[in-house]
This record gives structure tokens, C-alpha cells and sequence, in this order.
């Protein structure tokens, strides 16, 4: 005669295993994704009316792929010129900060620097979000590197 009591121990073990298992990757899906991206373009900027001034144009695009909206902080570049990286932001660069970041959504941002007197031709930089993620405190996340174009090498023709 079939043991039912072992049977059905067997079955609940298994659906209590799946049920485990889906939490886990549900929780997963639902956690912010955060990327960021940019690119330096060397173009010429307006300062004081003057459309011949040489600047950087380093935009900041910022996603939230994942479940859950996160509170941006800061955006920023990091450009490292040898002697230790630094940051580079502005105060009119668009939305502004802190800002909620809602799930499924971007937003971007842009930083200008003037070239007169930056000696940051061939340095590398990066764009970066500081980030809230609730328990997990505030982070730091970064893109990939760039090199910035020194002024020099452009023929403003």
C-alpha cells in the first residue's frame, strides 16, 4: 500500500522550493537598474555673448531600467588629469537636483566647461550619478571612459 503521507510531504517540499525561488527573482526584477552614459564634444560655446569660445560639452544620460525609482543626488564627470581624479558639474545644468528617478525612465543633464585656462586635453573623464537606493545607502555609479580632445588639435577652419 502507497505511503500518501510521504507523497504529499514531497509536493509540498517542491512548491514551497518554487515559491521560494520566484520571490527571489521577483525581488530581483523589482530593484533599480541604474546605467549611465556620456560623451565629450569639444565645440564653441557662448561666454558673455561670444560664440567663439572653445568648451566642452559633456552630456550625462541617466536610466532607470529596473522596478523601483531611486533619488538622484548628483551628476557629475570625473576627469582624471594624473594627478588624482576630480569633479566637474555645473549649477544650471537642467533638472534640478535631488531629483526622483521613476522606474522605466531617463533623464540627462549637461555640463559645459570653457577650454581657456583647463589644461585637460587627453585627460580621461567619465560621467557618474550619485544615487539613493533606500537600505543600501548612496552610491556612486559611473560610465565608461572618454578621453577629452585637447583644443589644439581641432581646425576651427
Amino acid at each position: 500500500m502507497p505511503n500518501y503521507a510521504e507523497w504529499i510531504s514531497t509536493l509540498a517540499l517542491g512548491m514551497g522550493g518554487s515559491s521560494l525561488g520566484w520571490q527571489v527573482l521577483r525581488a530581483r526584477r523589482e530593484q533599480p537598474i541604474i546605467t549611465v552614459h556620456g560623451h565629450s564634444a569639444l565645440s564653441r560655446g557662448r561666454e558673455d555673448g561670444a560664440w567663439d569660445e572653445p568648451c566642452w560639452s559633456l552630456p550625462i544620460h541617466v536610466t532607470n531600467a529596473g522596478g523601483r525609482a531611486v533619488t538622484l543626488r548628483a551628476v557629475y564627470w570625473e576627469v582624471d588629469v594624473g594627478s588624482g581624479p576630480f569633479r566637474v558639474t555645473s549649477t544650471d545644468m537642467g533638472t534640478a537636483l535631488p531629483m526622483r528617478l521613476e522606474s522605466l525612465s531617463a533623464d540627462q543633464w549637461e555640463v559645459r566647461v570653457w577650454t581657456e585656462g583647463a589644461m585637460w586635453g587627453g585627460a580621461s573623464a567619465r560621467p557618474a550619478a550619485t544615487v539613493v537606493l533606500g537600505r543600501k545607502g548612496v552610491v556612486d555609479v559611473f560610465g565608461a571612459y572618454s578621453t577629452l580632445q585637447s583644443p589644439d588639435e581641432v581646425n576651427w577652419g
